[in-house]
């Protein structure tokens, strides 16, 4: 009988317990003792617990290095996304203070070469519009709106002008 169970897999598997199982259910239909039957289930236990036991600690340590992986895998999205955050502010910050700088500079040029340079740059809704789109809205000619458009750079690039915007 133990050489029988000694030449199972020593894998802990399903299948050497089952076998397990049904040789102790045909030494009770052979009369044999419960304790005969008890002593060599023991043995066989016996022989498979080391095998279960170092499988249960390779599972244990896989299990401890996956979650030592996953935590540091999570820290690291955290201090990114952190960094990023603070990044997009920043950025935000900067672009207030731009905005802020460049109203204040449209202020000083007159109210058709705002609104030919707020269309044509999408400075009020990010949409920008084509020489067309904006002599039509102003109810004027594509000449003039080029001419405008010119005007108002050259009003823009004057120091004063310029020194407003870089400070």
């Amino acid at each position: 009988m133990n050489d029988e169970i000694r030449k199972q897999p020593k894998a802990g598997s399903v299948k050497f317990i089952d076998n397990v199982a049904q040789r102790k259910t045909q030494l009770v239909r052979n009369g044999q003792s419960y304790r005969q039957i008890t002593m060599e289930l023991i043995e066989a236990c016996e022989d498979i617990l080391p095998l279960i036991d170092s499988e249960l600690d390779t599972i244990v340590k896989w299990h401890d290095t996956a979650n030592a992986i996953r935590m540091a895998i999570a820290r690291a999205k955290d201090e990114i996304g952190t960094i990023i955050v603070k990044e997009l502010m920043e950025e935000a910050r900067v672009g207030v203070m731009v905005n802020d700088r460049l109203k204040q500079v449209l202020r000083t040029i007159t109210y058709r070469e705002r609104e030919v340079l707020r269309l044509r740059y999408g400075l009020s809704d990010g949409r920008v519009c084509s020489l067309q789109e904006v002599a039509t809205q102003l109810e004027t000619t594509i000449a003039r709106i080029r001419s405008i458009e010119a005007k108002a750079i050259k009003k823009l690039k004057h120091p004063v002008r310029m020194k407003k915007l870089i400070e």
